[in-house]
């Protein structure tokens, strides 16, 4: 599904990118690959804090991750290339689109009759067009931050353990798909075969 959503998002060589719902920053480090940067939202602070742990862990520089409510968006670096949801909802919210750059692109998990589906948004003036692709499931996008909860009693450091765990999967499977088709990593555009 993260790989749906990134190629959905078109994001290769863009300026900036925003995230909404960070998590673990899975989705923040694949971006960090084809983006100059990527500013991501996380509404849990003890994620927020981890994810900020493992990207400095990991030398990427160009993530900047913050702690608010993801409703709001990040409004001092708008406009955004590329903004992408890692989070259903039921509706984006018009913020989002507010901080979308004219020609940009919306990625989102939407709720539409009991399902969630990936939906790619493009602004155009005052206008969105809208395309429904695959069905997903994601968590859903909420009101608010979160300081207190089952992860701050969690051992950081294992949270951390687990987490770059998954980032490296992530980059083993990224391996895998470039000597498949050095095309879908944006490594050829770089530069880098």
């Amino acid at each position: 599904t993260v790989a749906k959503m990134t190629m959905a998002l078109e994001a290769e060589n863009c300026d900036n990118i925003l995230e909404i719902g960070c998590g673990s920053g899975y989705q923040a480090a694949i971006l960090a690959k084809v983006a100059r940067r990527v500013f991501s939202v996380e509404r849990i602070e003890a994620l927020a804090n981890s994810a900020k742990a493992l990207m400095k862990n990991l030398s990427i520089n160009n993530v900047f991750i913050r702690f608010d409510d993801g409703n709001l968006g990040w409004r001092s670096y708008a406009p955004y290339d590329r903004i992408i949801l890692s989070c259903f909802c039921q509706n984006v919210p018009p913020k989002l689109f507010d901080q979308l750059r004219d020609g940009g692109i919306l990625v989102a998990p939407v709720a539409k009759d009991g399902k969630q589906y990936i939906t790619q948004y493009k602004k155009s003036g005052n206008q969105i067009i809208c395309k429904t692709l695959d069905e997903c499931v994601f968590v859903p996008l909420l009101d608010g931050t979160q300081r207190h909860g089952l992860l701050n009693h969690l051992n950081l450091m294992e949270l951390r353990f687990g987490l770059m765990v998954i980032i490296f999967i992530i980059l083993i499977v990224q391996t895998i798909m470039f000597l498949i088709n050095p095309r879908i990593c944006g490594l050829k555009r770089h530069g880098l075969v």
